[in-house]
């Protein structure tokens, strides 16, 4: 699967939970975690929450609650990750 990358206008949330995940861990794998956010964003690309607001803050949101429990980055990219099969074509053979 290619992924088309981060939305521009999502930028600032990849960047904030990378800072946030460097605070406590300084060797950050930060390609994980942008590969992790890019794929949810594409594949979450036009779903909304009821509120309106753009889907991809609500992995997110849990992303960053990992974070702020100091969790190690392959559980941030799963919290990314976590609805992709669930609620989008994705298979699990392609995360």
């Amino acid at each position: 699967m290619a992924v088309i990358g981060t939305q521009p206008h999502h930028e600032h949330l990849v960047e904030e939970l990378l800072t946030s995940v460097e605070s406590y861990n300084p060797g950050v794998d930060h390609d994980l975690i942008r590969r992790a956010f890019e794929t949810a964003e594409t594949r979450h690309r036009g779903q909304v929450r009821r509120s309106g607001e753009e889907f991809i803050h609500h992995p997110w949101g849990v992303a960053c609650i990992c974070a702020e429990l100091h969790l190690d980055e392959q559980t941030i990219a799963a919290a990314l990750l976590h609805d992709v099969v669930e609620d989008t074509d994705a298979e699990l053979d392609e995360l």
